[in-house]
């Protein structure tokens, strides 16, 4: 199977998706609510590191739709001279579901300790899928709902290093249009 199309419909799943994290760190409490939309996926895919490629200088969510629609489709991507820069995060993307679902490793992320690194981001989340270490950053958007800002194995550079690292005390996924909700994870501590 095409895995920009694996990648594209297994996030598709996500978007009807949100996760609430409640975290801990010496008394001082932060609720994350993680929400996932279309426009998100092409950055997490790591479309934006082929700027070969002209036909994905366009708005996100029609980039998202035409991998959906298969109209965009792994051979066309491969074309780029920079397609192995993506290929192993392009290889881990369809278990962002399966990773989200198990992790419990979560730092706060101070961008100023990695001066090496772009990513603005207010938390970072490291969990190992098929023996490799996988980063998933998480920043906040305007309307105080989280989001997947980026997504990578880990390759030479440790992020973990110098961030702190918060206690996970309670986890659960939401089915936004079935109204359901699955307790992913509750701290033998947590009161809620």
């Amino acid at each position: 199977m095409d895995v920009l199309y694996k990648a594209a419909s297994l996030f598709k799943e996500l978007l009807d998706t949100e996760y609430v994290f409640v975290l801990g760190k010496k008394n001082v409490k932060a609720i994350i609510h993680l929400i996932f939309q279309e426009r998100h996926f092409p950055h997490l895919a790591g479309l934006q590191h082929l700027p070969d490629l002209v036909f994905l200088k366009q708005d996100n969510r029609i980039i998202f739709n035409e991998i959906i629609n298969q109209s965009i489709k792994i051979e066309d991507i491969q074309k780029s001279q920079f397609y192995k820069n993506i290929e192993r995060r392009l290889a881990a993307l369809p278990s962002l579901q399966a990773l989200l679902d198990s992790n419990k490793t979560i730092f706060k992320y101070n961008k100023q300790n990695n001066n090496f690194s772009l990513i603005d981001a207010d938390y970072l989340l490291e969990n190992t899928s098929e023996k490799q270490t996988v980063y998933i950053f998480l920043a906040e958007n305007q309307d105080n709902n989280f989001f997947c800002r980026s997504f990578f194995p880990k390759e030479k550079k440790d992020y973990s290093v110098g961030q702190t690292r918060w206690t996970l005390l309670f986890k659960k996924k939401i089915n936004k249009s079935a109204n359901t909700e699955e307790i992913l994870f509750r701290h033998k501590n947590f009161k809620g």
